[in-house]
């Protein structure tokens, strides 16, 4: 974890989100030179929200979540509903299209721990990465909107985006940030779920592969996916199926059961890597990603 100074040497370029005005740093907290807008540092963080920020700030949906230890690790592939079949490839491609001096914004990093294989693109990459998350955490350099992106124009050379799409209410305007503080020639990665259950308080969509085309329509695309296929959506239908119907509408009983059918129902997800290949399988899906460049 970074402390505050070198927390706050990677956003030095952080602009004020009301009027993009300069700010004047202090570990105590960010003032705007222009506005006046002061801004909190909490443990080092600094706390960057325009008071009529879009962010939510909700737990996870009761009973929806596993707990961490089970989200780590080598438990981490058999809990998860899914079986992410392009994640590792599409961030090794990332991390070759880099420079170890380029930049990278983690668009919803993480509080307690990176998303799948980010470790992919390499850790002298990630040392000088900025992860921007809706609160702080281990791992957040800067709690702020994803619709209001605290920093200028062309800011960055790449942008990840892991899951975190569908829980903004405004999609459309968070792309259009991502877009703006990337530099020409910058590379955007994004993965959205497509036929999944909710997951959070604060889900609001779903994206098809045409969805993410037209999503991402202000950027080249280099190419789009499948990332979790049909096996993924069996296996998540029936382990709620199943735990539903076993709960007698008790969630402590619905936690339980999901606990065990993740297990049971887990070797269906690798049936993925033989249907993902079949040309009817962009039809349903599970999750699906996208690699763009700014033009």
């Amino acid at each position: 974890m970074p402390n505050g100074t070198d927390r706050f040497s990677k956003i030095a370029d952080a602009i004020c989100p009301q009027c993009q005005g300069d700010l004047l740093k202090s570990p105590e907290k960010f003032t705007c030179r222009l506005c006046s807008a002061s801004y909190q540092v909490i443990r080092d963080v600094p706390i960057l929200y325009k008071p009529s920020h879009q962010v939510l700030f909700e737990a996870p949906a009761k009973g929806l979540e596993l707990p961490l230890k089970m989200k780590l690790g080598f438990l981490k592939p058999i809990f998860s509903l899914k079986l992410p079949l392009a994640t590792r490839s599409n961030l090794r491609y990332m991390e070759k299209s880099f420079k170890n001096t380029d930049r990278l914004l983690l668009l919803g990093g993480g509080t307690e721990h990176h998303g799948w294989f980010i470790r992919e693109l390499g850790q002298e990459l990630l040392d000088h990465a900025v992860n921007l998350e809706v609160e702080p955490g281990h791992f957040v350099d800067l709690v702020s909107d994803a619709h209001d992106i605290p920093f200028p124009d062309n800011s960055f050379d790449g942008i990840i985006c892991q899951s975190v799409l569908e829980h903004t209410k405004d999609s459309e305007r968070v792309v259009a940030e991502a877009h703006r503080v990337l530099k020409p020639g910058g590379i955007i990665y994004a993965e959205v779920p497509f036929l999944q259950p909710v997951h959070m308080t604060s889900d609001f969509r779903r994206y098809t592969l045409l969805g993410l085309d037209n999503l991402f329509s202000d950027f080249e695309k280099v190419k789009s996916g499948i990332n979790a296929g049909i096996g993924s959506v069996f296996s998540m239908v029936a382990v709620n199926f199943f735990a539903m119907l076993l709960s007698f509408n008790s969630w402590k009983l619905y936690r339980s059961w999901r606990l065990i059918f993740r297990i049971l129902f887990a070797p269906v997800k690798v049936l993925d890597l033989l249907l993902v290949k079949y040309s009817m399988a962009p039809i349903t899906t599970s999750e699906n990603y996208y690699i763009g460049r700014k033009k």
